[in-house]
């Protein structure tokens, strides 16, 4: 009996040696496709949890202050956002144009102390707009205010290179890509 313990055991180490090199390869794999370093890459079961884990972790590591997000978020980003309003976080909505471009203007006047996080859509599919990245994340930066980026409709339909995007989260689903549904990754700036 116990020598069959003993191979059960020594099976399920095998397996389990086997599936964390497949997630360690993978990981290098799908970082490099990015523009990331393997170790900015964490694995979620989805675009919502990638977001979640963005906006929650980040916003539970700070004192509490003000988030910002667009009118036209994606609804997983909607719920962080009042699970945060409910931590004591103010919440603003930064209006948009009528084709779903972030009002800079408002923007700029919005990244003021408390400021501390925005979470922004990339990529809007029921719009079809696409934010101007560089001009946002460059205003960010100067005020300090960390950028998420939730690109579940963007990753798979152009270049992403990460190390150069002035954006410190990012996040990301594989069912847009006609991979499996139940993987998702959230992009985390090293620093």
């Amino acid at each position: 009996d116990l020598l069959a313990v003993d191979l059960l055991l020594d099976h399920r180490r095998a397996v389990g040696l086997a599936a964390a090199e497949q997630l360690e390869r993978s990981r290098l794999q799908l970082a490099d496709l990015l523009g990331a370093h393997s170790e900015e890459l964490v694995f979620t079961s989805g675009g919502s949890e990638a977001i979640h884990l963005a906006l929650l972790g980040v916003c539970s590591a700070v004192p509490p202050g003000r988030l910002l997000i667009s009118a036209i978020e994606h609804p997983a980003t909607v719920a962080a956002a009042a699970q945060l309003q409910s931590r004591g976080w103010q919440l603003e909505i930064v209006p948009v144009d009528a084709c779903g471009h972030l009002d800079l203007d408002a923007l700029e006047r919005l990244l003021q102390p408390p400021t501390r996080l925005l979470s922004l859509i990339w990529g809007q599919s029921e719009v079809g707009s696409l934010q101007a990245v560089e001009a946002i994340g460059r205003r960010c930066r100067a005020a300090g205010v960390l950028l998420h980026l939730d690109a579940v409709q963007v990753v798979g339909h152009q270049p992403i290179a990460f190390a150069e995007l002035p954006v410190d989260l990012l996040s990301f689903t594989a069912h847009k890509l006609q991979g499996p549904r139940g993987i998702g990754g959230l992009l985390v700036r090293r620093g």
